[in-house]
């Protein structure tokens, strides 16, 4: 989504709230069909640096690897890339839970 719609700027570019979503979620795919029955993962950090715009329109590529497993803890490395560009990068940790305690009671 366009920093302008979502309020975190008044330009029409990738915001990085967005940016950062799509590097989570990719980041989950990774792990999601890996995960034990009843197993799922949670973003818990996310430290990445916006360098550069995507203007509507630019196709971007998400990229993220898993750096480390520590007990249920995993740290990946997340990049978004605009053709050759890097317009964003950083780490995001998640960590691995049960799904029933994010259940509403």
């Amino acid at each position: 989504m366009l920093a302008s719609i979502v309020g975190s700027g008044r330009v029409d570019v990738l915001s990085t709230p967005s940016m950062i979503a799509l590097m989570e979620s990719v980041s989950e795919s990774i792990v999601a069909d890996k995960l034990p029955d009843g197993m799922i993962s949670v973003g818990t950090m996310v430290c990445v640096r916006h360098r550069a715009p995507a203007w509507l329109g630019d196709e971007i590529l998400v990229r993220a690897r898993l750096l480390e497993v520590s007990g249920r803890r995993l740290k990946f490395e997340v990049r978004c890339l605009r053709g050759e560009e890097v317009i964003g990068e950083g780490e995001h940790e998640r960590f691995i839970v049960e799904r029933k305690r994010f259940n509403k009671p």
